[in-house]
């Protein structure tokens, strides 16, 4: 079959080796321009030169003059990895369909953010499902689902992800040979279903009323390639590397008579710092400023955000 592929990071690209492995025809790969693609996005030109496949970019997938394009090729399958919805003038062009993609157990955990919300949620096991694309969010029948184990972090998550993409894109490619696939594909039983919404910076900004554990697993979800959780404070935000439990013999004796949010340490970019719980030690991105120094506590963010307005422009 001739295949357009969708998409703008190395998921997509491991979905194209393994439907070129598989024996399929990839006719084109598609992306979006830099400054529109998501953060762990990569630049998918280069990729389509190493693989002398056509290229094409465009800032809007739905419109009429990618329709077109579309059309002029003739397609008999569009695979899709795209970071947003596609709609019926879209979706009519491929002979067999747009076959979309979704790393969670559909009909469960549509929607947005689903690597990040594995993650926080303390979901282990999922699936990489394949998909017939409607105009429904990740709602249409199912092709084939393949199973992986949720990481503890983004980066490993993604690099799972992509590994297990390229094993199940050879296994589909192969499927895609009977036709019959399509046709039997699996209709989802909405009425189990749930959707993710999107995650905001306040979804990953961090509250010491928190556990311990969460906070540490907030700050897994959205490492780099992501830009951090935040820590909102009196002078400012800061975005989060790492955040570990104190080893044992830095703690005080009293411990658990201290309040959530009090700074315990402050050196350089490490605060040390009592959550709901536990002690962590906070690793920021940038130094911390000196005056951290002579704070006690680090409070809930609403206290920030009410004293100094201005940082709600962050969050807009």
């Amino acid at each position: 079959m001739n295949i357009i592929v969708l998409g703008t990071d190395m998921f997509m690209v491991s979905c194209v080796n393994g439907l070129i492995k598989s024996g399929h025809k990839v006719i084109l790969l598609v992306s979006e321009p830099e400054n529109m693609s998501p953060v762990n996005s990569i630049n998918i030109k280069n990729i389509a030169n190493d693989l002398n496949i056509p290229y094409y970019e465009t800032s809007d997938i739905n419109s009429s003059d990618t329709r077109e394009y579309f059309k002029s090729i003739n397609p008999d399958i569009i695979f899709s990895t795209w970071p947003k919805l596609i709609k019926k003038n879209i979706l009519d062009i491929p002979k067999h369909g747009i076959i979309g993609t979704h790393p969670t157990s559909l009909p469960l955990n549509r929607g947005r953010h689903p690597l990040h919300w594995l993650i926080v949620l303390g979901i282990k096991k999922t699936d990489l499902s394949f998909f017939i694309m409607n105009e429904g969010v990740d709602s249409g029948p199912i092709l084939y689902q393949e199973e992986f184990n949720v990481a503890s972090n983004i980066k490993d998550n993604i690099n799972g992800l992509n590994s297990v993409a390229f094993d199940a894109s050879v296994k589909v490619g192969k499927l895609l040979f009977d036709k019959k696939l399509i046709n039997n594909s699996i209709k989802q039983d909405h009425s189990c279903s749930n959707t993710w919404r999107k995650r905001t910076l306040f979804d990953v900004t961090i509250d010491f009323r928190m556990r311990a554990v969460d906070i540490i697993t907030l700050v897994n979800s959205f490492k780099a390639p992501y830009s951090g959780a935040i820590i909102v404070s009196h002078d400012g935000i800061y975005h989060v590397d790492e955040a570990i439990y104190t080893r044992k013999k830095e703690l005080p004796d009293y411990i658990e008579n201290i309040e959530h949010g009090r700074i315990l340490h402050v050196e350089n970019n490490m605060l040390r710092i009592k959550a709901a719980d536990n002690c962590l030690d906070i690793f920021t991105k940038k130094p911390l400023n000196k005056s951290m120094k002579s704070q006690k506590y680090i409070h809930p963010p609403i206290k920030y955000f009410v004293e100094n307005p201005s940082l709600r422009e962050f969050f807009i």
